[in-house]
């Protein structure tokens, strides 16, 4: 048994394309749209977007074969951030500041940092 796999267009709720597969572990699936299909997929205003939805994490490439080739990958699985406060020194004073971080988690995504300031001080604190 494989991970379960469904690919549906977005705009009609897979109504215009809906396809459900099982992919092995280290196996792969090719999804392609004929011309009529992709003419329906955008029929009516309709946007010619696929959702992909899986049962394990997968990795998706999406590509668009005209004159400006181009290919793209796509984690199915939501990033994890992960954010942190360094209060070890208690409440921030007037003026004072402490680092704001996130982290990766275990999404891989990397993490960023940043400082913030007390607010509201009186008059004559910096």
């Amino acid at each position: 048994m494989g991970t379960e796999v469904t690919i549906e267009d977005v705009d009609a709720g897979g109504a215009v394309f809906r396809e459900v597969i099982s992919v092995p572990a280290g196996g792969y699936h090719d999804v392609r749209i004929d011309e009529a299909t992709h003419a329906a997929l955008n029929d009516a205003g309709r946007r010619p977007y696929l959702e992909v939805r899986a049962s394990e994490a997968v990795m998706v490439m999406s590509t668009n074969h005209n004159d400006n080739w181009m290919a793209s990958f796509h984690p199915v699985s939501l990033p994890e951030p992960a954010v942190g406060i360094d209060v070890s020194a208690g409440e921030i004073g007037c003026g004072e500041s402490r680092t704001v971080s996130s982290g990766s988690g275990s999404s891989g995504f990397g993490g960023r940092a940043g400082t913030c300031r007390s607010r509201g001080c009186s008059a004559g604190c910096g």
